[in-house]
């Protein structure tokens, strides 16, 4: 059975034009043997909070996971 798996990004805290932290979908992984993704495009030092949720398509509907939530800042 394999899990999809949503990763969203929420614009940096510090960035005052952001629309009330739209999240933008960054990836979508298809791959029960994907352990790591990598993003591009960030701002050197800023602070990003992501979320997480899987979903699994049966026979009759998709089901998702709640979503988890990480703040992380660049290097």
């Amino acid at each position: 059975m394999v899990y999809n798996i949503f990763v969203y990004v929420t614009c940096p805290k510090a960035d005052r034009n952001c629309n009330n932290f739209e999240w933008t979908r960054i990836a979508k992984i298809e791959s029960n043997e994907t352990l790591t993704l990598r993003v591009a495009g960030l701002t050197s030092a800023t602070e990003y909070r992501f979320r997480v949720t899987s979903y699994i398509v049966t026979e009759n509907s998709s089901l998702y996971s709640a979503y988890a939530y990480i703040n992380g800042t660049t290097l």
